[in-house]
């Protein structure tokens, strides 16, 4: 039996979030959600209103206090077993995998992230440093950033700032500021001539501070 939940179902390219048993003691019921049968074993998605008609997920609803369920094919007993659940979360399958190891399609994965109460961004090859440095945050804190939803009085604002870790165009400066203001981190840069420019070289060293927002040349 399982202990703690949520975790999850794969079906195809498709994740569920299993939230628990079908019992007595359920007191909060999610729409949408799946929650596991223990008499047959199977994954029914919760739904406030009779799902009678023919469908390829499985659904239950309540009457009366009684629980009813949708027909199932047998197909779907078989992809909506219980023994196919995933107990890992993101966090969990990108701590436990080898960084050039994917043992976890990409699909499913930020599927998963979907359904997650907590989304944990997938550090790529092609990420530019300034995306990787804010995924490495996000991951290493083990922060929920939907938290920081409710500081945006414009909700597209949050919504673009939130899609940057997963566009395939570069992160930009503001972008990655705002990231760093909201996950409380400060950025030290420093600059200093690495031999290359043997004409001009930078002889005295930058340096530059988020908090102070100035920026400073080193002078012997």
């Amino acid at each position: 039996m399982i202990e703690h939940f949520p975790v999850y179902l794969t079906v195809g390219n498709k994740v569920f979030g299993v939230y628990g048993y079908i019992d007595e003691s359920l007191s909060i019921i999610r729409e949408g959600k799946g929650y596991i049968n223990q008499e047959d074993k199977i994954v029914y998605l919760y739904s406030k209103i009779p799902m009678r008609e023919k469908s390829n997920i499985p659904y239950f609803w309540k009457e009366d206090d009684i629980y009813y369920f949708s027909i199932l094919s047998s197909s779907m007993s078989k992809d909506f077993s219980e023994d196919r659940i995933v107990t890992l979360s993101p966090l969990q399958i990108y701590e436990s995998s080898d960084p050039n190891e994917e043992l976890y399609d990409e699909e499913i994965v930020q599927a998963m992230n979907k359904v997650s109460k907590q989304y944990v961004p997938k550090i790529k090859p092609e990420d530019d440093v300034l995306k990787r440095i804010i995924k490495t945050a996000i991951i290493e804190k083990n922060v929920n950033i939907s938290r920081f939803k409710s500081r945006f009085a414009v909700k597209h604002t949050w919504t673009n700032l939130r899609s940057s870790l997963d566009q395939k165009t570069k992160m930009s400066i503001t972008n990655f500021l705002k990231w760093c203001e909201l996950l409380g981190l400060e950025v030290e840069i420093s600059i200093s001539d690495n031999g290359d420019d043997k004409i001009s070289p930078l002889n005295n060293s930058i340096y530059y501070k988020t908090s102070t927002d100035a920026i400073i040349v080193e002078r012997d």
